[in-house]
């Protein structure tokens, strides 16, 4: 998840191939799928997705704001 608030695709890629949950949040709802899309990057948000991130009505909201398309929108 730190990662993706840092925009580090390439972290982030060898995180998911390692078994990295890609749904993993904080107390707070934080979460790398959040993460991806406030850093406006198309291609992590589409490798979150792939890996199993499901996005929340938060996430949709910010992704229209910032640009960002879900693979299954």
């Amino acid at each position: 998840m730190a990662a993706a608030w840092q925009n580090r695709s390439d972290n982030v890629a060898v995180l998911l191939e390692a078994g990295a949950n890609a749904n993993f949040a904080l107390p707070n709802g934080n979460n790398a799928l959040g993460g991806a899309v406030t850093c406006k990057n198309q291609d992590m948000v589409d490798a979150l997705v792939r890996h199993g991130a499901k996005p929340d009505a938060k996430t949709r909201h910010l992704s229209k704001d910032r640009g960002i398309q879900f693979p299954d929108s």
